[in-house]
Parts: structure tokens; sequence; C-alpha cells
């Protein structure tokens, strides 16, 4: 009768656990899997100083995702976008790690990834920049009771980037149906040992750019409509040094951050 009861159990467990992968392959078109080979190769490349990307072998694997927001209500929605933020930021080693290294002969840069590729589609819900910055600051992430927020910046005041050129005020709604946006991991890559020499103790810019590794740098970035915006004024006590970021954009507008793409 107890190994009846243990089989039981053991099963049923077994069906449950099958049945969590199953929903988040089929219904959230996800996998655990190829999420957990990308963080894990993403460490590798951080160990070995970014060499086997630096000489095109690959080491980094990591694919991007696409996902449909369909139909989904405000909550739900930000929800999910602060979720997918959440994992291309733990995929990519949280702003810890360095899997690009340095740069062997050029200054600093912006290098990235598109972890997600999003598609609202049906009735999307009105949602502003502050809609976004708030949900981020207030909700928090269950597993390591800390906000989005807070989890974004850690202790390095990592860059949070919301890119929306096309938007003229910040008011305006950020999501349009079947317009595509990204979720973008970037990593501010160090000069290379001579460029370092050549700086030397050069100080920073007291303004944000929108292009060029100095605008990742500071501890918001917003662009809207060409502009950039900030949480008052953009001083140079914003600046942080060797600072990765995660970012959300309008499609194919990360290159107005990004140099190059890893992978």
């Amino acid at each position: 009768m107890r190994s009846s009861t243990v089989w039981l159990i053991v099963g049923l467990t077994t069906l449950v656990v099958l049945g969590s992968i199953s929903y988040v392959i089929f219904v959230e078109r996800e996998d655990v899997f190829t999420r957990k080979i990308c963080q894990i190769s993403v460490y590798f490349s951080d160990q070995t100083l970014g060499i086997f990307e630096k000489l095109g072998l690959g080491g980094i694997y990591c694919k991007t995702y696409w996902k449909e927001f369909e139909d989904l209500k405000k909550d739900k929605f930000l929800e999910s976008i602060a979720e997918n933020m959440r994992q291309c930021w733990w995929m990519w080693g949280e702003g810890k790690l360095d899997p690009v290294g340095n740069n062997l002969v050029k200054w600093s840069d912006n290098q990235c990834f598109n972890c997600y590729i999003v598609e609202p589609l049906g009735d999307v819900p009105e949602i502003t920049l502050q809609d976004l910055e708030d949900y981020l600051i207030t909700k928090s992430i269950a597993d390591i009771d800390t906000s989005y927020w807070n989890y974004f910046k850690g202790f390095n005041n990592n860059g949070i980037i919301f890119n929306f050129p096309s938007i003229q005020t910040p008011g305006e709604p950020l999501f349009e149906n079947e317009k595509l946006y990204s979720i973008t991991f970037v990593e501010d890559t160090e000069p290379s040992v001579i460029t370092r020499i050549v700086e030397g103790g050069i100080a920073g810019v007291a303004t944000c750019l929108i292009t060029g590794p100095a605008f990742l740098i500071c501890s918001k970035a917003v662009i809207v409509g060409g502009t950039v915006f900030g949480a008052g004024a953009w001083l140079v006590n914003e600046f942080e040094e060797d600072a990765d970021g995660i970012m959300i954009s309008e499609f194919d507008e990360n290159k107005k951050v990004c140099s190059g793409e890893i992978g």
C-alpha cells in the first residue's frame, strides 16, 4: 500500500513537471533549456575573456525569442514586458559578467543582443512611459523579493533604456498593434589597454548623448521623438563607468545605442 502511494506521488509530480515544461515551451513559446544553455555559455565566455567570440568561433549560444502579446490587459502586458526584460538580464549575467571581453584595438562601445522581439496583437492597452517605469519600480520579483528596477540597477548603477524615437511626448502610448519591439541586452565593452593608456585620466562629459557609449553610462536613458529625456537634469554625477544595460525599444532602433551585435 505504501509503495503504491509513493509511486502515485512520483507519477503526479512527474505529470506536473512535464505539464509545466510543456506550457513554457508550447504556450509561452520559450524553451527553458535553451535559456539555461544561453546563460551557461555567457558565463563560459566571460571566464575565457570572450576570446572565442573575438575569433569568430562562437562560444555564446543564445537565441532570439518571438513573443506575441495578443489581447492582453494592461497589467498582464506590463508583467509580460517586465518578465521578458528580467529573463534577458538573467541570461546575460545581470550586469556582472563581461562575455565579449575587452576590445582589442578600439575604444569602448556598446555590443548588444536582442533577447526578445515583441509583437502586440489585437486590443493593445494604452501604456505610457510613466506606466512602464512605475511598474518596474513598484512591482517586486517574487523569488528574490526586490523590484524589477532595483534588480536591473544592481550595485553598478546599470542602464535601463527606453528607446522609442517615434513617440513625440512622454505621455503618448508606447505600444501599437502589429508593431515590433525589441528587448535587448547591452554590454558596455571596455577599451583595450592601449586605448586606456591613450585616454589617460580624461574626465567624462557633463551631458548624455543620443548616440555613442556615453549615453548608456547614465542611470536611465529615454529616447522620445529623437530627444533624450531623463529623471531631472542629466548631471555628471549620474554617470557610471563600465555599466551594462537592459533596453526596450522600437524594433531595429537599437542601432542608436549599439555599435555591434554579439554573436
